[in-house]
């Protein structure tokens, strides 16, 4: 710390150290700039899971993972087998199928139909719906063919026939985010009055990376004004206020000019970090600038630098160090994304450190302080003497203490632990509305897949299959089932 002191607390060193701040920043916010966001919420499954592995093979055999469902019902007084609707569900079908990233669409419109061949005997193959009906007749026709097949209604079309789903599965390395943007404006393009209703996972997922999004913007400003407000009520010094924000600054730009560097993605988790840095990062050049005023009020100013850093520098390296190594702790975990979270968010303690020990000393050093001058701040005064009360009421102060915890692990009882993904969401918003739809029309938006191996070209091999079928539909909560019996 005194080697340090000396290095900053000189008008040519401090100069040197900031030039070096600006050079470090500029290389590292072109990096910082390409880091991309990956809102793949199944990324937060362990790995090494031999159920997770299961479950990811099934995925990557039957396309099961990342599916898109789009609920559409028809406007007051519509028929969703009437020619028209009939006819923009095949359009809308077709353009679901164009989009990047999506393997599969199955509708009403795309979905095919076995039936008895009784002329010539076998089976004939045909798609369930092969177009718009022409006649009145041909309507109340096709309405009971497809009200007819177990195999769809309750999953292809709801069972009062007034909406149908449409089912946009995405391959394996599909953006969820830019495919479920693109199926909502294909869909809205060709039902644009109609109700739409948007779940499955692209659309979840992409709704929470939106409002944590949101959520970090407006939160910001009111977090990085809550440091100024208090800095500037203890230091009453523009200069203190402005350092203690642009340290978290630092550290943020470290961490994101690493992340790019790395060519490493962001996650929800990584979200957070801005308002964490804030948090933690501008406690750092609060203690040196705050001891270093103290000391100005009967020193010089640089004298008073050196001094700060002898005194604090190393209480503050300790503090730093050991939110590092608490972060850092998650690089043991078996989740990529929360390893992610604990090693970059670690670089922006660093970084904010750094900014603490060099930069604000420096910055002092070169411009000065305003508030070395002055006597002490009100909230000084009055922070002692809270101190010396507390210290003269021993057993009182540990006493309130002791009920403050009592109630908080009271109130540990009310915690709930949910595994229902609409935990993720506000109630009444959009993919609430989907939700409860989804749950009203066609049993609920939330799949469980079973892989069965087997012979199924043995007939009784498919009917055990079946009577597996069977047996999940009276599990409480299973609303339907599909598997290849049903066809």
């Amino acid at each position: 710390m005194q080697v340090l002191a000396r290095l900053v607390a000189t008008r040519g060193g401090a100069a040197i150290v900031l030039l070096v701040a600006l050079l470090v920043g500029a290389a590292l916010a072109p990096f910082a700039l390409r880091v991309e966001q990956d809102d793949d919420v199944l990324a937060f499954l362990p790995e090494g899971n031999a159920e997770v592995a299961a479950f990811r093979g099934a995925a990557a055999r039957f396309g099961a993972l990342d599916v898109a469902l789009v609920g559409v019902r028809a406007a007051p007084g519509g028929d969703v087998f009437a020619p028209d609707f009939v006819a923009r569900l095949g359009q809308a079908t077709k353009r679901l199928g164009e989009i990047e990233g999506v393997e599969n669409v199955l509708s009403l419109t795309s979905v095919e139909d076995f039936v008895a061949d009784t002329e010539k005997g076998g089976i004939t193959a045909a798609y369930l719906v092969e177009g718009p009906p022409g006649t009145p007749e041909e309507v109340a026709a096709l309405r009971e063919k497809v009200l007819s097949r177990d195999a769809v209604v309750g999953k292809l079309v709801s069972r009062d026939g007034d909406a149908v789903m449409l089912y946009a599965f995405l391959g394996a390395k599909a953006d969820p985010r830019a495919a479920s943007q693109a199926i909502r404006a294909a869909v809205t393009d060709v039902f644009p009055e109609e109700e739409k209703h948007w779940g499955g996972a692209p659309f979840v997922s992409t709704y929470v990376y939106d409002v944590t999004q949101r959520d970090l913007r407006r939160l910001s400003p009111w977090a990085a004004a809550a440091v100024v407000l208090f800095v500037l009520l203890a230091f009453r010094d523009a200069l203190g206020a402005a350092l203690a924000l642009a340290a978290p600054g630092f550290g943020i730009l470290v961490a994101y000019g690493a992340m790019g560097l790395a060519g490493e993605r962001s996650n929800i988790v990584l979200g957070s970090m801005p308002i964490l840095l804030v948090a933690l990062g501008s406690a750092y050049p609060i203690h040196l600038v705050s001891r270093t005023y103290e000391l100005a009020r009967t020193q010089p100013l640089h004298d008073a630098l050196a001094a700060a850093l002898r005194d604090v520098g190393p209480v503050v390296v300790a503090s730093a160090v050991t939110t590092m190594a608490g972060l850092a702790s998650f690089l043991v975990m078996d989740i990529g994304p929360m390893r992610v979270f604990g090693l970059y968010t670690s670089l922006g303690i660093l970084g904010s450190l750094l900014f603490a020990l060099f930069v604000a000393p420096a910055a002092l050093a070169l411009v000065g302080g305003g508030r070395h001058a002055r006597g002490a701040a009100p909230a000084e005064r009055q922070i002692a003497a809270l101190a010396r009360a507390c210290a003269a009421r021993p057993v009182s102060t540990l006493g309130a203490l002791g009920l403050v915890a009592l109630g908080a692990l009271a109130g540990l009882r009310g915690l709930e632990t949910r595994m229902d993904q609409a935990a993720f969401f506000d109630a009444g918003s959009e993919p609430d509305l989907a939700d409860r739809f989804l749950r009203e029309r066609f049993g609920g938006s939330q799949f469980l897949q079973v892989v069965v191996e087997g012979d199924l070209d043995d007939p009784l091999e498919v009917r055990r299959v079946a009577q597996l079928a069977d047996q999940l539909e009276r599990v409480p909560g299973v609303t339907s089932t599909s598997h290849v019996g049903d066809v």
